[in-house]
């Protein structure tokens, strides 16, 4: 089990327990979210257009005969019927002709070529359709190795690539258990502070072209840096040094696996890491509205409420409209919540009162589902938005006032 943050706690809530503890705080994104996919069904062979998939099985499989298995323009073969049938609707067997294709130029072209990218994106697009999280994970790491998987000299296009590859790999664990994750999630928190340090550095060669790319990887490192703080349980030690919290722990430190350890490390020092790491990206682009936002939310986020208000009331005055309405965090980075990467999906439609503290109250709920998943979406998410602070919104005179939060939300499980 990964472990939250270690702080030390008075006797005084040693003796009543982690209820006395202040409300946890969820990333917005992690167990209800915006539905930023429909949730429609992928309907299965049906078209506009007529398909025969046998046919043009048959058809690529003359043609080999004729040209060799690994003659060139096989992939021309195998790449259009993937595409009839990606249309159509015919997605293991379009994944079945892409995959082909891409060994085909593997073969030809090479291990990393860059024409295999296009292929490797569409195989991405049905794994995604089809829920395929293990094969969504892979074709984001091939297509990222291809682009040199942030080795250096780092160029425009392997930032960019770093963004993308970032960007899904996060996502993933959005939507994911962490039990059993703690190396694969370390091996991603350390590759990404690897590229913050080429992109952000002082020494960068190139800083104007660079710094879209370290704002970039700087973002992604943030929302990371979300998803740790809210998934590493707290870990309490009282005055008198003795460990507790409401589960279980393991009994001696040596018992302990290296890599819970290192997540401990890493959650204790998450907050001063964020911090530094949009600090050094101002650097790169100073008075960045967007990353003083960043760094304003996250503040917010953490509970230093006056210094983040005085941040947010600089950039009312120019962006008034991001302060219109109150704004669950994060916001810039958002996690993504798609649902078709998710176990179960319920879309809730939910109205509350968003506070000057930036607390819901007053939620009310409303489901489409019968009245038993409706009773259940009800509990989950009230509790949910309970644990999730928002950017308040702010009056004409840049002061934060309630408002009304009503939306249309993905609750997933």
């Amino acid at each position: 089990m990964i472990l939250r943050s270690l702080f030390y706690a008075s006797a005084f809530i040693a003796f009543y327990g982690s209820s006395a503890i202040a409300t946890e705080q969820r990333p917005f994104g992690v167990g209800i979210g915006y539905l930023d996919q429909a949730l429609e069904p992928v309907n299965k062979h049906t078209t506009e257009e007529p398909f025969d998939h046998t046919a043009r099985v048959n058809t690529i499989s003359v043609l080999e005969a004729e040209i060799g298995p690994y003659h060139p323009k096989l992939s021309e073969a195998l790449l259009e019927a993937a595409e009839q049938a990606l249309r159509a609707g015919w997605l293991d067997e379009a994944n079945g002709l892409f995959s082909q294709a891409l060994h085909n130029k593997r073969i030809n072209e090479g291990l990393y070529s860059e024409g295999q990218l296009q292929i490797v994106q569409k195989l991405a697009t049905i794994l995604r359709m089809q829920g395929d999280r293990a094969g969504l994970r892979d074709r984001a790491d091939y297509y990222y190795r291809i682009l040199g998987a942030g080795k250096p000299p780092l160029t425009e296009q392997k930032l960019l690539a770093a963004d993308q590859w970032l960007d899904v790999r996060t996502e993933l664990l959005v939507s994911s258990g962490w039990q059993e994750s703690e190396r694969d999630i370390i091996e991603l928190y350390e590759h990404a502070e690897d590229l913050l340090s080429a992109a952000c550095s002082a020494d960068t060669p190139d800083r104007q072209h660079t710094g879209d790319g370290c704002k970039a990887i700087s973002l992604r490192f943030l929302a990371l840096g979300y998803l740790i703080d809210w998934h590493v349980e707290p870990l309490i030690q009282n005055e008198f040094s003795t460990r507790y919290s409401g589960q279980a722990r393991y009994s001696r430190e040596w018992d302990r696996h290296p890599s819970t350890q290192r997540m401990e490390t890493i959650e204790r020092g998450i907050d001063l890491t964020m911090r530094r790491v949009i600090n050094q990206a101002l650097v790169m682009m100073p008075e960045d509205p967007e990353l003083r936002l960043a760094r304003a939310d996250w503040d917010w986020f953490k509970g230093r409420n006056a210094r983040a208000l005085i941040e947010y009331q600089a950039l009312y005055g120019d962006f008034p409209d991001w302060f219109t309405a109150p704004h669950p965090l994060p916001q810039h980075p958002r996690l993504s919540t798609d649902p078709r990467l998710a176990e179960d999906v319920d879309t809730v439609f939910v109205s509350c009162r968003i506070g000057t503290s930036g607390r819901a109250s007053d939620v009310t709920v409303a489901n489409e589902e019968s009245v038993e998943a409706v009773q259940g979406a009800v509990t989950r998410v009230k509790r949910r938005l309970r644990e999730i602070k928002f950017r308040p919104a702010f009056d004409a005179g840049g002061e934060p006032v309630e408002a009304l939060f009503a939306k249309e939300l993905a609750l997933l499980r």
